[in-house]
């Protein structure tokens, strides 16, 4: 990967207090959400990088955030959207100036501009993040498997470009200036043995993002209005899939896991889950045919626990079966009934 060097001479109006108090507030935005990426950096056993690394999080963490607050974007009046974008473009303005050694001032800034002058990052992987960033301020579907690639290049393969290079670049011997004096600039070393680092972050980040994408395809749906679905809208159509089928077949639920809930019994957790369900599907109890519970008597102590339950999974006057311990054995029998044709809509409810 060529790097794009940058000029470190505003670091030379930094000192160490300086710098130490923006890492400090890096590090409380780049935990905050506990993601994988953050747990993982907690092992890189060289300060710099993993400095370098909640520097960089922590701007895109408060980006990211950003966006994401908004709760509906389709209900945005253009003059809306035109400040979110601007505030986006103030966002390029800082980094661009914390690439060239000139950071405008704020902590994140200060933090950026230190790890920017020892981790080279291209600056093209910035502009494909900010790029995906102003894309959901406009659109909750894909159209095609391209536009959602191009998305997801900026969105999920750009924190883990910026990953990827921290662990593995080397000291290349270039000194650079710093609050401490002086320290090795790092880059990616062509090795000659075909590694790219730009290819392995990006395969890297849409691997992990595509299974993000399915484990909250259900809390995506209760996004804004309509929801966001980033299947692509021809892969629905090759599946024969229209919007309404899409979310009934993938609506899924589940309450939060704790070591326990003291003012909460099992009632009252089936039905959080039935009711987010529900509404993830955009469908009713009396649209459900049918429903398959799966707990267990030897947990619930007590023999056909699962009669005190059928309220709250909306089993009464309804085809009701019980598996024992198997929510996945559970779900195998719900679709071979559906596939089967005797109903269209079925409920499956697995606790313990």
């Amino acid at each position: 990967m060529r790097s794009v060097r940058s000029d470190a001479q505003g670091l030379a109006g930094l000192n160490e207090q300086t710098l130490g108090e923006a890492l400090r507030v890096c590090e409380e935005v780049a935990s905050r959400d506990r993601s994988n990426l953050y747990l993982v950096s907690r092992y890189l056993l060289d300060r710099r990088r993993y400095d370098a690394f909640i520097a960089m999080y922590a701007v895109m963490r408060v980006i990211d955030d950003f966006v994401d607050s908004i709760a509906d974007v389709e209900t945005l009046t253009n003059a809306r959207r035109e400040a979110h974008l601007r505030e986006l473009s103030r966002w390029r303005e800082r980094i661009l100036a914390a690439h060239a050694g000139t950071p405008q001032g704020g902590p994140l800034d200060v933090a950026l501009c230190s790890a920017l002058s020892a981790f080279p990052i291209p600056l093209v992987v910035w502009s494909d993040f900010l790029d995906a960033m102003a894309y959901d301020l406009g659109h909750v579907r894909f159209v095609t498997p391209e536009s959602f690639l191009r998305y997801a290049e900026g969105a999920a393969a750009a924190p883990t470009t910026i990953f990827v290079f921290l662990l593995t670049a080397d000291a290349s011997g270039d000194e650079q200036p710093s609050v401490e004096g002086v320290f090795p600039r790092y880059e990616v070393r062509d090795l000659g043995d075909g590694f790219d680092v730009a290819a392995c972050g990006r395969d890297l980040g849409i691997f992990a993002y595509i299974a993000h994408i399915l484990r909250d395809v259900s809390a995506d749906l209760r996004l804004g209005r309509r929801g966001r679905i980033y299947i692509p809208e021809s892969d629905l159509a090759l599946s024969g899939l229209s919007e309404a089928d899409f979310r009934a077949i993938v609506s899924a639920a589940q309450t939060q896991c704790r070591a326990s809930w003291n003012r909460q019994q099992h009632v009252d957790l089936i039905s959080t889950a039935v009711n987010d369900v529900l509404k993830g599907a955009s469908i009713s109890m009396s649209d459900v045919d049918f429903v398959i519970d799966s707990g267990s008597d030897v947990l619930d102590g007590r023999s056909i626990s699962n009669c005190g339950f059928l309220g709250a999974m909306g089993g009464h006057h309804k085809e009701e079966s019980r598996v024992e311990e198997d929510g996945l054995w559970a779900l195998t029998y719900a679709a071979n009934k559906v596939a089967g044709g005797s109903a269209s809509v079925g409920l499956v409810v697995a606790y313990s």
